[in-house]
This record gives structure tokens, C-alpha cells and sequence, in this order.
């Protein structure tokens, strides 16, 4: 298996990360703080950047191959604005990584998007003909309604939810979500409204281990103990409410974590020490 994917197991569950790549972030940007905050938790460049990576997961179970975000994907003028943004540097491709895996895109049964942030969703079409058509053929892209209502991102110009999700939905692949909603057996849709209005964490149990997905629940480690930390343009409110129920029930439930933009392969759990929740990345064999 490459390095660009990591392979562990929930209960029965396959779970495989798929590392698109990573990029770099203005921390004064990602936190919305004063630096003098920030630099006493975070480490950062010599220019005041951390870094970003992609964490893409593929899960199976009995009749499902589930895809939870889609990424940057292939070319196109949405992933060119991106990878100019954050400097990319790209691990492996989506499909080419799937393959690997052994799977092939019509094989694909659903794709759960955590948010409609442009990185989470330009994964989910390519361009044939001079159309934009769906990447996963067979596949629902579930999203909340309340994404597709607010149409995160859409103040910039080009925006990526435009450019990608409005052909899904024409071509009647685009389920839009009103609440909880379990996609197949012990894989669980589960709102977690902030970094956008439809913002969604995925839940997987199986024989008494729970793994969650967080997509941008947490963005980097340091938002963990800092929970009204966050990229500007957010719901502080809804948001700091949204990390404190996952928190709540991590510890109780001992899970598993992972979020989209942690150092690959972003797996970590939570801990209480002294008063303060802390994120202790997952030892990888």
C-alpha cells in the first residue's frame, strides 16, 4: 500500500485514509486570533504558516462503499485557485488511490460531504465533454440541506459550490439531509452545525468501537483546548456548542478521531488533563 494511504479497522469495519496532499495556512488567518495568542500553542514557519493536509476516508460495509469528503480532484479552475492559496503539494489523487485500493469510481455507493467548503466537495465531479458530470457515477452525495441553502464560499468570485454541486443536483445525484441520518448500518450522519450552517460529523460503530469523522470540526489540535478558536466567517456560537457535544461524547465513548486537516493520517483521541481537553494523535504501527 502507498504512503498517501493508511489502513485500520472499526470493530468489522475497513476504514482506509486516502492523503490528498498538503498545503500551508496563515495562522493569524486560521485561528482569528492575535499571534501573541497563538504562538504560545501553536507552532508555526518562520512565516506564521501551518501546515494543511487533506484527509479523504473510504469506508466499506455489506452492500455500501462509502466515500466521507471528496477533496480537491482533478484540475480545474476551483482547485487551481485553491492550490495557489495554500501552496499544495499533492500526495496522491483520489481516484488513482481508490484504484489502489481496489475500488473503482461506479463502485461507489455514496459520498458523505462533511461540509460544501470547495476542498471537502470539488472531488465529486470532472469535466467530460465541456460538462461537469459526476465523478462516482452510481453514487448519492449526501449533504445537508442547510449547505445547500447558504451555498458556503459563495462571496468569492468562481466560487466552488457553484462550479460542482448545482450539476449534481440537476442531474438528480445531490440528496440534501434535514437532520440525522444513517447512510448504511453503523455509519451515521450526525449534524454539527458551525464551520458551516450544514456542517456534519460521520459516526462509525462496530462491535463496540466508535470512530468519528470530524471533517472541519477542529482544523488543527490547538482548537481542541482553545474551543472559540476558529477560521474567520464562522458561527462561533453554533460551533463552540457543536465541539462541545463531540467532545462530551468522545471521552465517554473513548473514541476514535479524525479530522480532514490534521498531519495525515489526522487520527487522534481526546484527553482530560489538569482541567483542559487535549488531542493525542493515534500511534500508527
Amino acid at each position: 500500500m502507498p504512503q498517501h494511504v493508511y489502513q485500520f479497522t472499526v470493530g468489522r469495519i475497513p476504514l482506509s485514509v486516502i492523503h490528498e496532499g498538503q498545503g500551508s495556512w496563515a495562522a493569524t488567518h486560521a485561528f482569528s486570533v492575535p499571534e501573541e495568542a497563538w504562538r504560545q500553542s501553536v507552532q508555526a514557519d518562520a512565516r506564521g504558516h501551518v501546515t494543511l493536509d487533506i484527509n479523504i476516508v473510504h469506508l466499506s460495509v455489506p452492500g455500501h462503499s462509502i466515500l466521507i469528503d471528496s477533496g480537491l480532484g482533478e484540475a480545474h479552475p476551483t482547485r487551481a485557485h485553491f492550490c495557489e492559496r495554500f501552496g499544495w503539494r499533492e500526495a496522491g489523487s483520489l481516484v488513482s488511490c481508490l484504484a489502489e485500493l481496489g475500488v473503482k469510481p461506479e463502485q461507489i455507493t455514496e459520498v458523505v460531504l462533511s461540509h460544501a467548503h470547495g476542498d471537502h466537495m470539488m472531488g465529486t465531479t470532472v469535466e467530460r465533454n465541456g460538462r461537469r458530470v459526476a465523478a462516482f457515477p452510481n453514487a448519492k452525495v449526501l449533504v445537508m440541506r442547510a449547505d445547500w441553502e447558504a451555498k458556503p464560499g459563495r462571496e468569492r468570485p468562481g466560487a466552488a459550490f457553484d462550479f460542482h454541486l448545482p450539476p449534481l443536483h440537476e442531474a438528480g445525484k445531490l440528496h440534501l439531509l434535514d437532520g440525522p441520518h444513517e447512510v448504511a448500518l453503523g455509519v451515521r450522519i450526525v449534524p454539527s452545525p458551525g464551520e458551516t450552517p450544514g456542517h456534519v460529523n460521520v459516526r462509525v460503530e462496530s462491535d463496540g468501537q466508535v470512530f468519528y469523522y470530524l471533517g472541519d470540526l477542529f482544523h488543527h489540535p490547538a482548537e481542541v483546548g482553545h474551543e472559540t478558536w476558529s477560521p474567520p466567517g464562522r458561527d462561533t456560537e453554533r460551533l463552540v456548542a457543536s465541539r462541545r457535544a463531540l467532545v462530551a461524547e468522545a471521552l465517554r465513548e473513548d473514541a476514535l478521531l479524525m479530522t480532514a486537516h490534521m498531519p495525515f493520517p489526522g487520527l487522534g483521541r481526546l484527553r482530560r488533563r489538569d482541567g483542559e481537553t487535549l488531542w493525542i494523535p493515534a500511534a500508527r504501527p
